[in-house]
């Protein structure tokens, strides 16, 4: 991709630009198909060296620390549903099977492997066995994958975006745990690691619905044919013919779009991660090549002005929830460490939205908010990355103050009102 040009940022210590880490992997490439030709050849080779990824942790607050740093909205309060006590670890994607079991994206590795050093991402699932609404047990579904950015249960396992594959996950002995891996498609682009295929979650219809960022040029053989979608773009996957359909091809709908949810009257929408704005997806969606959208899609679908730089978009919907906020959005605030609130208004042909008070804000730098969703007893769940540093710009993919050790999910219910079974 255009990114492997660029130098970005460098941190003191001797940490490597982008640039020289790309140079770094040059003899283990080297090294790597000698080993093949080898093999090839029929001769004894030892096993592949690799070695675990180093694992970072500045200083940081504990979860009860940052959890006074929180201030709730009115009628609102926030308790630690899980955090790295319980194995979470840079959770960047959260989200329920019909067991009511917390299936989360983990990714330690983000934002860079380093050279020579062994994938760690996981999928952690957390349960509240006995309603308290606080995680009690947990435990590490799939190991060993790499730059994670989706998990979503269907299928009798779960759905998984591993860098450039989509995958299936299915545990098959009851064990609780993946011991059966099937690649639905690779040759999704990998220009830049926090672009990547990304947020999958079922839609009303039983499609599986993804994003993708600015930088990703994906091209895939499926069933149907190619499927072909540059820059930042929305997917459709039916699973049961995968059919996978893109949509905004080159049209930059967001730029790094990341997540995409529906409303109570099955109009789909989009967020943008690297920009405040959310996205009316439905007039987009069309099957055609590059330009028949718009180059700019942002002046035409853009909704939900929001604090710089949100992500991930859930629409509330149980009696859980104050009455006024029904049928609102929710978004998680990454950069301004905030969960908002949206009303959508109609607006002609489209919408048009109001932000209300905010549910939750925090002090903290290193509170990061990514993604947030509804749980199954109707409180909002917030997905905290909690890292200081997320930028590429700024550090260096390899800064030690990039956090690799630590992660909490917060729950935030309504004052006075039931939890729903």
């Amino acid at each position: 991709g255009d990114r492997n040009t660029q130098l970005f940022a460098t941190a003191g210590g001797g940490q490597p630009s982008l640039k020289e880490a790309f140079e770094q992997h040059r003899p283990l490439i080297a090294e790597a198909d000698a080993r093949i030709a080898s093999l090839a050849r029929g001769e004894k080779v030892p096993p592949a060296k690799a070695e675990a990824a180093p694992v970072t942790s500045p200083p940081v607050l504990s979860p009860e620390a940052e959890l006074a740093t929180f201030t709730a909205g009115d009628g609102y309060e926030v308790q630690l549903f899980a955090s790295e006590r319980d194995g979470v670890v840079k959770p960047i994607q959260i989200s329920w099977d019909e067991r009511g079991r917390m299936f989360i994206a983990c990714s330690p590795t983000y934002p860079h492997l380093a050279p020579g050093a062994t994938p760690g991402d996981f999928i952690l699932v957390c349960e509240d066995t006995d309603g308290d609404g606080r995680a009690d047990q947990s435990w590490r579904f799939a190991e060993g994958l790499h730059m994670v950015q989706g998990v979503e249960p269907g299928d009798g396992g779960v759905y998984v975006c591993d860098y450039d594959e989509l995958v299936h996950l299915r545990d098959t002995d009851g064990d609780g745990r993946a011991d059966q891996r099937r690649v639905l498609f690779s040759g999704f682009g990998t220009g830049d690691t926090h672009q990547l295929v990304n947020s999958i979650s079922h839609g009303d219809d039983g499609s599986l619905w993804f994003t993708q960022g600015l930088h990703i040029n994906s091209h895939l053989e499926t069933p149907w044919g190619l499927a072909k979608l540059d820059q930042s773009s929305v997917w459709r996957l039916r699973p049961r013919t995968l059919r996978l359909d893109g949509f905004f091809n080159n049209a930059k709908a967001g730029h790094n779009c990341w997540g995409v949810a529906v409303d109570d009257f099955g109009q789909i929408f989009h967020k943008s991660g690297d920009r405040p704005d959310g996205y009316y997806t439905v007039p987009g969606m069309v099957r055609a090549a590059a330009g028949f959208v718009p180059d700019e899609y942002h002046p035409l679908g853009s909704l939900f002005q929001t604090n710089p730089k949100t992500t991930a978009i859930d629409f509330v919907g149980s009696r859980a929830l104050p009455d006024d906020v029904q049928g609102c959005a929710v978004i998680a605030g990454f950069m301004g460490g905030v969960v908002e609130l949206h009303r959508l208004i109609d607006d002609g042909a489209g919408f048009r939205s109001e932000q209300l008070p905010k549910v939750l804000r925090s002090t903290n730098t290193a509170f990061r908010p990514v993604d947030v969703g509804q749980g199954p007893d109707g409180a909002i769940y917030v997905c905290d990355f909690f890292n200081p540093i997320i930028g590429h710009y700024q550090a260096s993919y390899r800064d030690p103050n990039r956090d690799k050790a630590h992660g909490r999910i917060w729950r935030i219910s309504a004052k006075g009102r039931t939890p729903v079974k």
